[in-house]
């Protein structure tokens, strides 16, 4: 829908990026309840432990970049002067 949009001019997507970012920051917290609950700064860790803990993080880091583009994308999507000067 995007690249649609780019072909054929606004088509209203702001609100679909909104309700994404809506879901993206829903399961980041999740993933940061998760973490304070399971992995608590300063307690040893099995190695079992630190794996499953480094994949949340990536869980974390993906969500946290999803956020960042989506909303970077909806900048872009909202820009009325860039539209005005195609």
């Amino acid at each position: 829908r995007l690249r649609a949009d780019a072909a054929l001019g606004p088509l209203g997507l702001e609100t679909e990026l909104q309700r994404r970012i809506a879901q993206h920051q829903d399961k980041l917290q999740t993933y940061r309840e998760i973490e304070a609950r399971d992995f608590s700064a300063g307690s040893p860790q099995s190695r079992n432990a630190r794996i499953q803990h480094m994949i949340l993080k990536k869980g974390m880091l993906l969500e946290e970049g999803s956020i960042a583009w989506t909303q970077e994308m909806l900048a872009v999507l909202s820009d009325v002067d860039a539209l005005l000067n195609e």
